[in-house]
């Protein structure tokens, strides 16, 4: 979640006051930086989500039929649907009340056009992101898993071979950038179901020595996505890296949960890292308003600290603060907005 984080604080704002203030443009070396941090290293934040997700649901419904499969997505109205719709009704309300009082534009800079003068279809596509992104965007995410769970029936029944030359329909269609489906998106059908093939042949896929291999050449690749860029061929070389990317995650992921204090650790951060990834927007965007209103033309090294050291010290700190609260006065109300990750 903190990648997704990273992702978003690379994006230009438009100041209070008005003017877009960009990131990029200040000077190659700076530029490079942010890239890689932002839209390489970052960006494996997304197939991860979607590769584990996957993993965990259909390594619970596949093979238990229909009423197994009812069962699991019954589970995910809580920990998906609900949470979805709080936070998107949420969102939309903040915005609403930003219009209302002059903090939020209505004109052209709108991204989401004049609330109050909306008809209802429109403010629903608002809220869940029909044909568009919700207006809490980062929820696509959320979205486009609910679609890929609600879509799932038919792999609880495939054969392994089937679903295998699903998996590489999928995958070449994803890789070549062919889009079968809008929304949800490629990336997250492919990844799902990847994740989802990957817990049913988990006994099988083991990569022992050979993980340190394919470590080395997700790393090779990020630094190869990173100098190329600018080629025709950038496309293609960050999607071998994501691909990589997650395999070596997965690997890595098997041999962290050989450590019991670790592997603990890491599931004790999930109600946390759901409430960052929550209120990391709009909270970011006016965090990032706010300081390059003050600093907007600061010089390039204070400009990366900007970007990403503030507005997420902040934020992470913020959540963290929320979650002991939360936890502590309103428990109830945690385990809804959360999805019951407490």
């Amino acid at each position: 979640m903190v990648g997704v984080v990273l992702v978003h604080a690379y994006d230009p704002v438009n100041r209070y006051g008005g003017g877009l203030s960009s990131l990029q443009g200040r000077s190659e070396v700076s530029d490079a930086v942010m890239y890689f941090i932002s839209q390489v290293v970052s960006r494996l934040s997304v197939p991860a989500f979607f590769v584990f997700a996957g993993y965990f649901f259909v390594r619970a419904s596949y093979g238990c039929g229909f009423h197994g499969w009812i069962a699991q997505v019954r589970k995910r109205v809580r920990t998906l649907v609900l949470p979805f719709l709080f936070w998107g009704l949420m969102v939309l309300i903040v915005f609403y009340l930003g219009q209302q009082t002059g903090v939020v534009p209505i004109g052209p800079q709108s991204r989401v056009g004049e609330i109050s003068s909306l008809p209802w279809t429109s403010l629903v596509d608002l809220w869940v992101g029909v044909t568009r992104s919700p207006i809490a965007y980062q929820f696509w995410f959320m979205r486009d898993l609910i679609l890929c769970v609600f879509l799932s029936l038919p792999l609880v029944f495939l054969s392994e071979a089937v679903y295998f030359l699903f998996i590489l329909i999928l995958g070449v269609a994803w890789f070549f950038g062919v889009s079968i489906v809008d929304i949800p998106s490629m990336a997250a059908v492919f990844f799902f179901c990847l994740g989802g093939y990957i817990s049913i042949e988990g006994a099988r896929i083991r990569f022992g020595d050979a993980g340190w291999v394919m470590l080395l050449a997700t790393l090779a690749l990020m630094v190869m996505d990173l100098a190329f860029r600018y080629s025709a061929w950038n496309d293609y070389i960050h999607r071998l890296f994501l691909l990589l990317g997650v395999m070596s995650l997965y690997s890595a992921s098997n041999w962290i949960l050989q450590f019991k204090r670790p592997s603990k650790w890491l599931l004790r951060q999930a109600p946390t890292g759901f409430l960052l990834f929550a209120l990391h927007e709009p909270a970011l965007l006016a965090l990032k308003k706010f300081f390059f209103g003050i600093w907007g033309s600061a010089p390039e090294p204070w400009m990366i600290l900007l970007t990403y050291s503030f507005p997420v010290l902040v934020i992470l700190i913020g959540v963290d603060l929320a979650y002991r609260l939360l936890s502590q006065r309103a428990p109830r109300l945690l385990a809804f907005v959360t999805g019951g990750r407490t």
